[in-house]
């Protein structure tokens, strides 16, 4: 009987190493995925301050939408026709406005290819005094999309808390 349970202990060693493999990979992919949408959370503050539009919108899947305080777009094209009519393109020699971007909390989706975040942005502008202030304060509430192993914005809610933009959905409304 002791034989027969150590050739049965011996046999599983492999099985439960190659369990603690799979589930070690798992975690790692769903780190590298976390952590390559923080990138583009951050590489999405830098494009609109810099006015990068190729960037931006580059950011966003093919039919991408951004639901905003500036109404609602809907592909890549309507996005950068967006910035085109809200912002200055660049490159710029200097910042005198920029988007903080924090607090991201991200949700990989079991398989792997899709996801959610919610994370915040504040705004700031040169104050009178020349001194930075912030102006707007709000939370972004993406779904994102992984394509050919890149993390691209599906659908971007940009409601703004401060002032508070009411763009009718639950997630929006006021704490």
């Amino acid at each position: 009987m002791r034989r027969a349970l150590l050739a049965f202990a011996i046999l599983l060693t492999p099985l439960a190493a190659a369990a603690q493999d799979a589930s070690a990979m798992a975690a790692l992919e769903r780190l590298e995925a976390e952590r390559a949408i923080e990138r583009a959370l951050i590489e999405y503050g830098r494009a609109t301050d810099e006015g990068d539009f190729d960037a931006y919108v580059g950011l966003f899947a093919e039919d991408g939408a951004w639901i905003g305080g500036m109404g609602v777009f809907e592909g890549r094209a309507a996005i950068r026709r967006m910035l085109e009519d809200f912002l200055t393109p660049g490159p710029r020699e200097r910042l005198t406005t920029f988007h903080l971007m924090t607090n991201p909390q991200i949700e990989i989706a079991p398989d792997g290819a899709h996801a959610t975040s919610v994370s915040r942005w504040t705004f700031f502008m040169t104050g009178p005094d020349g001194a930075p202030r912030p102006a707007m304060a709000g939370r972004y509430f993406d779904d994102w999309v992984r394509v050919d192993g890149q993390w691209l914005i599906a659908r971007r809610e940009a409601p703004a808390d401060i002032p508070f933009d009411d763009l009718s959905g639950d997630r929006n409304q006021a704490p």
